[in-house]
């Protein structure tokens, strides 16, 4: 919703086409996705987007349409790819380690769960720890999180969600924290 307000006012913004493309990847649109990619390259072209944000974007739109077709090669290349940039082994781009955490979710429904584990793991190791909400949460990951390994990468990013959730509880014991976030806050100590 916001990217479209965003675009609605500026239509050829470079990152909200970007971040667009990235939701409607996320959401399984691919085929809306796609028409999108054009204006990417161009964007990239113009130097109004970094080259990386934007192949990231086409090797996760080659992958899912990939694993449609019967191109076992071609969507486990893809994926290939995809992984290599979520564990930093591909020349990085800027905040590559936010955008690529989205391989998660891909590496754990496609590959297997040691190799998911390995990403996570590896990507812990660089400091990039994920969010512990969306660890437990994220039905993608309901592969996983049995496991002894994801259970202690868990138990390190809670560490993290739990001092930003005693800042909150802090802020709205002195009557700082914004009305909206009041239930929102209560509902996620609830789910977690």
């Amino acid at each position: 919703e916001l990217i479209e307000r965003v675009l609605s006012m500026e239509r050829t913004m470079p990152m909200g086409e970007l971040m667009k493309v990235w939701i409607l990847l996320r959401d399984h649109q691919y085929e809306e996705a796609e028409k999108w990619i054009p204006a990417l390259g161009k964007n990239v072209s113009e130097r109004r987007l970094h080259p990386g944000w934007v192949d990231f974007a086409r090797d996760w739109l080659d992958f899912e349409k990939s694993i449609g077709r019967n191109g076992t090669e071609q969507a486990s290349a893809a994926l290939q790819r995809l992984v290599s940039m979520a564990r930093g082994e591909a020349p990085p781009f800027p905040r590559w380690e936010i955008i690529t955490g989205n391989v998660i979710a891909i590496q754990a429904k496609h590959d297997t769960p040691a190799a998911t584990l390995e990403t996570l793991s590896l990507r812990a190791e660089k400091g990039i720890l994920e969010p512990y909400d969306w660890l437990n949460l994220s039905p993608e990951l309901q592969t996983i999180r049995k496991d002894p390994q994801f259970k202690t990468l868990a138990a390190r990013s809670r560490k993290e969600f739990e001092e930003m959730m005693s800042i909150l509880e802090e802020a709205r014991a002195r009557n700082e924290l914004p009305s909206y976030l009041e239930k929102p806050l209560a509902d996620m100590r609830k789910l977690l």
